[in-house]
């Protein structure tokens, strides 16, 4: 059970959140938000939006927190069956959830794109 005072933090923070999605036209501000509200709530440093493409494989890194430079806005990865975000999109699961809070350090095509929390 979620005792009081953190049920509060968190419906403050659904609050603010709120407020932000509806003044800002800035949908990247938007999810930037998004992905540090989640990451704090499921005490992670990391937290990401990926976008499926127009091409219904492909999964742009849209928005995130945690992340090395270099990451939000420019890493794509296909949606293959056998990554969490592939499963995600077969099953509506996310699988990776506690893959990643795990991993202190996440990969990608060789080079760290994440730092430790």
């Amino acid at each position: 059970m979620v005792n009081r005072s953190k049920r509060l933090r968190h419906e403050a923070a659904l609050v603010m959140f709120g407020e932000l999605a509806l003044r800002s036209d800035d949908l990247d501000e938007i999810l930037t938000e998004a992905c540090r509200l989640v990451g704090e709530a499921l005490g992670t440093d990391l937290a990401k939006v990926m976008e499926l493409q127009a091409d219904g494989e492909t999964l742009l890194v849209r928005a995130g927190v945690g992340w090395m430079p270099g990451v939000v806005g420019v890493v794509a990865l296909k949606a293959a069956d056998d990554t969490s975000e592939g499963h995600a999109l077969k099953t509506g699961v996310n699988a990776g959830e506690k893959m990643h809070r795990r991993a202190g350090v996440k990969m990608h095509q060789g080079r760290r794109v994440c730092r430790r929390g």
